[in-house]
């Protein structure tokens, strides 16, 4: 399975390969990174994409509460607050398994798949994402539930959020993730 690039990126129209394998919806649970004040609004590290993200991440969040998926916030946004029970994991490096007791949430009601959404692309999604693979989950990112900024000439030239986007996409993909839009994540739920 393939996945197109956006029209909208500046650079030229690549595919990124993804795993078709399926998920067992029962063995997931979500994890919403970082969708916090501080990225999304009204903070000196506001991300403008940050905003953009929460439809797609409200849309998934409520459809696997439905469905009774289990769902874990790392440093939740207000409208993304979690419900009574919902664990939240403060985190303190880009990998949410580092340090925290996000494997053991994981572990006890047999999770096997994470899917991902929120902030940013290339540090904490790719974080966790690696932290899941190293620890034996697969992981789904969800494309249009999360994120990235520009980056500025650190001694390579700045990159635009989308270049740096698609480029930790590209890693996630042939390293640790299965890529999908939300549409694709929801299908499998009644």
């Amino acid at each position: 399975m393939t996945l197109p690039f956006h029209e909208s990126q500046s650079f030229e129209p690549q595919e990124v390969h993804m795993s078709s394998s399926p998920f067992d919806v029962g063995r997931t649970a979500l994890l919403d990174i970082d969708m916090q004040n501080d990225f999304v609004e009204g903070a000196p590290l506001e991300f403008p994409e940050g905003r953009r993200v929460i439809p797609a991440v409200q849309q998934v969040r409520e459809a696997a509460r439905a469905d009774g998926e289990r769902g874990v916030e790392i440093h939740p946004h207000p409208s993304l607050a979690p419900r009574p029970g919902e664990p939240v994991i403060k985190k303190h490096r880009c990998d949410s398994f580092h340090a925290t007791d996000l494997e053991i949430i994981l572990r006890g009601p047999g999770v096997e798949t994470v899917i991902l959404t929120g902030m940013t692309t290339e540090c904490c999604v790719l974080g966790a994402a690696r932290g899941g693979l190293e620890r034996g989950f697969r992981s789904m990112v969800i494309l249009d539930g999360r994120a990235s900024c520009d980056c500025p000439d650190l001694g390579t030239g700045p990159d635009s959020a989308e270049e740096i986007h698609m480029a930790a996409l590209r890693v996630m993909s042939l390293t640790s993730s299965r890529l999908v839009d939300t549409h694709e994540c929801l299908a499998p739920l009644p």
